[in-house]
């Protein structure tokens, strides 16, 4: 069976035994290490208003990274929007402004196409859209947990919203 080790009203370790050792040995239950006892019940210890507004905000920025730099596809091409890749596109379409009718061979994920300053605009203007978009959502996040008041909001706040 799983015991939770408590001191000072803390899960300080979770060991596995036939029985409790000592008195502070209680049945883990869902225990985790860094859990409060009350004598009844396991809980959280929620961190400070600040550190979860910090890792709120920095799972945010991953989320919406992720999103930003989600494959698109335009004229049946699939490729990255990662920063390289639209730096590659923004590359093109300026040596291409010399020479509006030339095209190049460009590597989508989807495999090999032949792409001209048209479709390049298209990619282009199809990762600004999203990206936009996304940056819309972020800023609205950020504002609403900077409004939340205690930990436990920030903990519950909900950024899987709002995404395109």
């Amino acid at each position: 069976m799983k015991y939770a080790i408590i001191q000072n009203s803390l899960v300080v370790n979770i060991a596995v035994s036939q029985s409790p050792l000592a008195n502070n040995w209680i049945p883990a239950q869902s225990a985790k290490i860094g859990d409060s006892w009350d004598g009844n019940v396991f809980a959280p210890v929620l961190p400070s208003v600040d550190v979860a507004k910090a890792e709120k905000l920095a799972a945010l920025l991953a989320k919406s990274t992720d999103v930003a730099e989600e494959d698109l596809t335009v004229d049946g091409v699939t490729f990255t929007t990662d920063n390289e890749s639209v730096a590659d596109i923004t590359t093109a379409l300026s040596v291409m402004g010399r020479n509006p009718n030339d095209s190049i061979d460009f590597r989508g994920k989807s495999g090999w196409a032949l792409a001209n300053k048209a479709s390049l605009q298209g990619m282009q203007n199809a990762v600004w859209v999203r990206r936009k978009a996304v940056n819309a959502n972020t800023k609205t996040h950020e504002d609403a947990i900077a409004l939340l008041t205690t930990a436990q909001e920030v903990v519950d706040y909900d950024i899987t919203t709002g995404w395109t």
